[in-house]
């Protein structure tokens, strides 16, 4: 079983949580095949909130200096992203219902909404196309190949898909996405329900400490 376990490290597949199974067994253990390892031991498992919450604590301590806590209820996202860049206004009608579906299974995946029925009746997608001046100039620095340049052709543009209380769900341009995510802060009871939105906050907190290593 040993040998199984180090042919599946990296070079030789894609790599990934694979903790030691409870019995014997050549292939990778399914039980912990979702899981994500998220440095420092943190292992969270995205399909079980309960798990999700504890194993959250451990980041959370780290960075919980860096916090930006502020008062409930949370800005609303397009006045949040006003205040970061200019913007033009995209029909949402040009976007796949396909790309429109995934957006919304990856809320309700992610805990921001608790079900289908509340997500249809809450959901509310608009599409940006960010104006490039000097407010806007390091976010068109590094321009990443995301979904939506297949929906919009974005060239050299930067676009962002928004939740208006979740926030930016896709954009070409990850500073945007993660600043915006910094600038926007959390809540006292985004900290004591370790909401989906705390769990994105300090993930872009451990990508920047990260980063600046």
């Amino acid at each position: 079983m040993a040998g199984a376990r180090i042919l599946r490290c990296n070079p030789f597949v894609e790599g990934g949580v694979d903790k030691v199974p409870d019995h014997f067994m050549l292939k990778r253990n399914p039980a912990t095949k979702d899981f994500v390892y998220l440095g420092d031991g943190v292992i969270v498992n995205p399909n079980d909130p309960k798990y999700l919450k504890k194993e959250i604590e451990l980041i959370l301590n780290q960075y919980e200096k860096e916090l930006k806590i502020v008062d409930a209820p949370i800005i609303n996202a397009f006045d949040q992203l006003k205040l970061m860049v200019d913007v033009e206004e995209q029909s949402v009608a040009q976007l796949s219902d396909q790309y429109v579906e995934m957006n919304k299974k990856k809320l309700l995946s992610e805990g921001y909404y608790p079900d289908s029925a509340e997500l249809e009746s809450s959901v509310s997608l608009r599409l940006f196309k960010v104006i490039k001046n000097q407010k806007s100039h390091s976010y068109f620095k590094h321009i990443h190949p995301s979904l939506i340049d297949k929906e919009v052709k974005s060239g050299d543009s930067v676009f962002c898909l928004i939740d208006e209380d979740i926030g930016i769900l896709d954009s070409n341009s990850p500073e945007l996405q993660k600043e915006f995510i910094l600038k926007r802060g959390v809540t006292e009871s985004d900290l004591k329900e370790k909401t989906a939105r705390l769990v994105d906050y300090l993930l872009v907190l451990k990508q920047k400490d990260y980063d600046g290593h």
